[in-house]
């Protein structure tokens, strides 16, 4: 049997960026005082729950769910619009938990989530902090108006001391809050901690997944040169890493092969920048660069034996090999495959 899994790994070489920037002066002008604002009234109206499917023991899955929600005026005013910043938070604080029904001897076990905003995915759900924020106008004809939070949930790699099992949370409650006024000028943050009033969906997002025990690729790190100048890759090579932690059961004896990448010319690995400009780059086994790590079986794959059942490490060591003439600045990248095999 052969799981392949596509991991990206990212080598970035930059020759040369130049900024340039031209001050201008800071010109104020005098704050505006605005109207109070009429009352709103919102609701959650739906959504969907986090479905993360099957994964291996201590490898990541991701999924996506939404939180919808509706607002209507309750002060209304003909021929004055309200704006409000809706605001989204967890009434538990992450990572969130997924568990499992008792086993025959009544022990449960936990399944660790976190979930991130969909457009943003640097910010977090959270209790109190840093809390998702939408501004949304409420007509003058006082329509009913709504919105949608889209979300990202990712279980983190790693979670090695479970068994499998299947995973449930059938209650996680979020609340939405706000603040509304007759200009977005006006508006209080999110992140200012002001609220006018809050609800929350009565704790019915649901997340479930089910965990098996087999071999799996976790987490695979990028292999980035840094910052190069043109000089520098004339005449020297250039070194950098990366790891790639896999688990398989306990005695079971795979092996892990890298491909030629995306941008190969022949059997040469390539970074190419936007213009289709290319660096030779090479993949390695060793510190030393004498063992090649390619996707040959018997020949230039990695071979292991689980001895423990627990997550592996293990190095690429990557070299840009000295004398290339550079012809363009840029990123340069590359993806290649991992597969696998077992």
């Amino acid at each position: 049997m052969i799981i392949v899994v596509a991991k990206s790994i990212l080598m970035r070489i930059i020759i040369l960026i130049i900024f340039t920037g031209l001050l201008l002066p800071i010109i104020t002008t005098p704050a505006t005082v605005h109207a109070a604002s009429g009352a709103i009234s919102c609701e959650f109206s739906g959504g969907n729950s986090f479905s993360f499917g099957s994964l291996s023991i201590g490898s990541t899955a991701t999924t996506t769910a939404s939180a919808k929600y509706t607002c209507h005026l309750q002060d209304y005013t003909p021929g004055v619009n309200h704006y409000a910043n809706i605001c989204l938070s967890s009434e538990d604080a992450p990572p969130f938990k997924m568990q499992s029904n008792g086993d025959s001897e009544g022990n449960v076990y936990t399944l660790l989530f976190r979930v991130y905003n969909l457009s943003d995915p640097a910010q977090e759900l959270q209790q109190n902090d840093n809390l998702m924020q939408q501004t949304i106008m409420l007509n003058t004809d006082n329509t009913t108006v709504g919105g949608t939070f889209n979300l990202r949930g990712v279980v983190p790699a790693g979670q090695n001391d479970i068994p499998a099992y299947s995973y449930y949370n059938y209650s996680m409650t979020m609340r939405i809050r706000w603040n509304t006024e007759t200009s977005t000028d006006a508006l209080a943050s999110c992140q200012s901690g002001q609220a006018q009033n809050s609800v929350t969906n009565g704790g019915n997002t649901q997340s479930s997944a089910s965990v098996s025990d087999s071999c799996a690729i976790q987490s695979v790190t990028n292999l980035d040169f840094g910052l190069l100048e043109a000089s520098t890759l004339r005449q020297q090579t250039t070194k950098a890493s990366a790891q790639i932690q896999a688990r398989c059961p306990l005695g079971t004896a795979f092996s892990l092969g890298i491909d030629n990448g995306s941008h190969a010319n022949g059997n040469s690995r390539q970074m190419c920048n936007g213009n289709n400009r290319c660096l030779n780059y090479t993949l390695w086994q060793d510190s030393s660069a004498s063992m090649p790590w390619g996707n040959t079986a018997n020949v230039d794959r990695v071979d292991v034996s689980s001895a423990s059942g627990s997550a592996q490490s293990f190095v690429v060591y990557g070299e840009v090999p000295s004398g290339q003439a550079v012809n363009g600045d840029g990123i340069f990248s590359d993806d290649v495959v991992i597969t696998l095999t077992y």
